[in-house]
């Protein structure tokens, strides 16, 4: 069984790691991706890493507070007020679900889901990586909720990070989609965020950018 732990080395081969983070080599990843025993397809919950350069330029920080909340309670709402992908029921996120165009770099808001505290971890795996208090029980969370090896998972979030590494190269152009009427009546009303990336905030340790939560 693989760890998750930051490693200096691959874990399959031993190679040395570009970044800690990667857990396997180019090569090594190339075989687990394909191998049978490490299959991800037909997980239903997954890991969104969204690029570096699209840190913080989302719906919620672009709207006004009671625009935001009307958005999440409806989603909320949506689900039966519990965990759309486990059913897990008390406080609740509103994720934000994008599309990336990877050829003309479009990245566009399809819509939100209700999520519990550890499937929206899972979603943002690398933020959880770094600040959670629980990481090894959002790791268990995802094994748990689509019945894989920690193989599997390992193979999964190298795969993420190897998607989130390319995307961050790129800026991209921000379409919110069924969205923009809103996010254009908060920016005319001076509530709301700019319609540009805000990557130069950098993580802010603790903070609640992808936590929307309800009590």
């Amino acid at each position: 069984m693989l760890d998750t732990c930051l490693h200096d080395n691959c874990l399959r081969c031993g190679t040395r790691l570009a970044q800690d983070w990667w857990l396997l080599c180019g090569e090594c990843y190339a075989v687990m991706k394909n191998s049978t025993k490490a299959n991800t397809t037909g997980h239903v919950l997954t890991i969104e890493l969204v690029p570096s350069t699209c840190w913080y330029s989302n719906l919620r920080n672009a709207v006004s507070p009671a625009a935001w909340d009307a958005i999440r309670l409806a989603t909320y709402a949506g689900s039966g007020h519990v965990c759309a992908i486990c059913s897990a029921s008390g406080v609740l996120h509103c994720h934000e679900r994008w599309h990336y165009d990877d050829v003309q770099h479009v990245q566009r808001l399809d819509g939100f889901i209700a999520l519990c505290r550890l499937c929206h971890s899972v979603k943002h795996i690398g933020y959880a990586e770094m600040f959670s208090d629980d990481y090894d029980g959002v790791v268990r969370h995802y094994l748990k909720v689509n019945g894989c090896s920690m193989d599997d998972f390992v193979v999964a979030k190298a795969l993420a990070f190897g998607v989130w590494r390319e995307r961050s190269c790129f800026d991209w152009v921000q379409d919110f989609g069924a969205y923009t009427p809103t996010v254009m009546a908060s920016d005319s009303e001076g509530v709301g965020g700019p319609l540009k990336a805000r990557h130069e905030h950098g993580f802010a340790k603790g903070g609640e950018s992808w936590m929307n939560v309800v009590k």
